[in-house]
């Protein structure tokens, strides 16, 4: 049996569903860390970067979205939410 690993996607989706659908970036690094330390995975200096660029990747508002089917799971508000 294969055990699949939390993706950062899947603990950012995870922690904008505790928070309502909707959070600013200050609002959601806390609750994103939780998640991960809860279930044992990954959280460093560098995770806050780990999530904006995971953000990034899966919305239309970003350029840095390059994927070939364009995922488009997060929509920006205003500069960090």
């Amino acid at each position: 049996m294969k055990i699949k690993k939390d993706t950062w996607l899947d603990s950012i989706i995870e922690a904008f569903n505790y928070l309502g659908g909707d959070a600013k970036y200050k609002e959601l690094y806390p609750v994103v860390k939780q998640i991960r330390i809860n279930k044992g995975l990954s959280w460093t200096d560098k995770s806050k970067q780990s999530i904006k660029a995971t953000i990034e990747e899966n919305s239309l508002d970003s350029i840095r979205n390059k994927k070939p089917n364009k995922s488009d799971i997060f929509v920006k508000y205003a500069r960090g939410h």
